[in-house]
């Protein structure tokens, strides 16, 4: 869990003002202590998890989507929501459990809900599934993220597959920007860019650059 129980209590009531907001977010964390340790959970019984984690409200759901992850763990309701969610009619939803995903979601899941995602209609949902492979470090998915590039006819996410392409694939990614070149690193956390010139890159400096800017976040 990214925090306590608790601890989303006290930022729920300093800054959710909104009364259905705050009933959302209240409503999933009852139901996430009563549950969190508990063996069997039924649909019906996550449901105030699952309704805030369609709320289209940045500030519910992001609350929500950390509890039902966590769920999804051990519990096959949880994976279940998941899956419902990525087929629902609206796109905001389906963008939403793909923003969910992190190392405690099952990775089989996780799979599941990306190939599923490559697909989707919604070019937000595309390119938030080629974030969450990366993120997720799951090198199996470069031959469909590849596939997905060579389709996509959307601006936005033909940028955010060429990216995470290359960072999953090489950790990097060079990129001409006409009146300048940068190379961008992948870090410890997130990325780091820099700009080079093409005798950099003709001279072969580049692998050397990369290594420079790793050195202070790797040492």
């Amino acid at each position: 869990m990214t925090v306590s129980v608790g601890e989303y209590r006290k930022w729920v009531s300093k800054y959710l003002k909104e009364p259905e907001k705050r009933r959302l977010a209240n409503d999933a964390l009852d139901a996430f202590e009563r549950l969190e340790k508990t063996q069997n959970i039924s649909a019906e019984e996550i449901r105030p998890i699952v309704a805030a984690a369609k709320c289209r409200f940045r500030q519910v759901w992001d609350i929500a989507a950390d509890l039902l992850t966590l769920l999804s763990n051990k519990h096959s309701s949880a994976q279940d929501a998941m899956r419902e969610m990525l087929q629902s009619k609206k796109v905001g939803e389906r963008f939403q459990v793909i923003a969910a995903l992190n190392s405690r979601v099952p990775k089989s899941l996780a799979l599941e809900l990306i190939r599923k995602a490559l697909k989707d209609t919604g070019n937000r949902v595309r390119e938030k599934a080629a974030e969450r492979a990366d993120d997720l470090k799951f090198l199996q998915l470069l031959p469909e993220l590849e596939q997905a590039l060579s389709v996509e006819k959307h601006p936005n996410a033909k940028s955010a597959l060429e990216f995470n392409i290359s960072m999953l694939r090489d950790g990097y990614l060079v990129e001409d920007h006409k009146k300048y070149i940068t190379v961008t690193v992948r870090m410890r956390r997130g990325t780091s860019s820099q700009i080079i010139s093409q005798e950099d890159i003709d001279r072969g400096r580049v692998p050397s650059i990369i290594a420079d800017m790793r050195a202070p976040d790797w040492s």
